[in-house]
């Protein structure tokens, strides 16, 4: 692992994981994330009301914009395609962390710390 530029790069299994802070451009993907990973990825994590709850949050367009812009997270890419994200806010605390199913082997926590 090193860092270069701002960004995190760590390299595992062939895969350059990347992770730099979110930037405005960013929305579209990580709400498609977002959707892939509690409707597909964590399905089983969550109850029907639940699903529904917490993809109802991202319909409308202008408040997703708004959330995930004042969250402003940490963004993690693999080959230019966004994998993950996640948030450290200013009293320490990660209040959202959303990951596709190809990084489940710890690599984007690990840059975090």
């Amino acid at each position: 692992m090193n860092n270069k530029n701002g960004k995190i790069y760590i390299t595992q299994f062939m895969a350059k994981l990347i992770i730099r802070k979110f930037k405005h451009g960013d929305e579209a993907e990580l709400k498609e994330l977002l959707l892939n990973t509690i409707t597909r990825v964590n399905v089983i994590d969550y109850s029907p009301e639940e699903i529904q709850a917490w993809t109802g949050k991202v319909t409308n367009e202008l408040i997703w914009q708004k959330h995930i812009a004042a969250i402003n997270p940490f963004v993690a890419l693999i080959q230019n395609t966004i994998v993950g994200y996640a948030d450290l806010q200013d009293d320490g605390y990660i209040t959202s962390t959303r990951f596709n199913e190809y990084v489940s082997n710890g690599l984007f926590s690990r840059g975090l710390r």
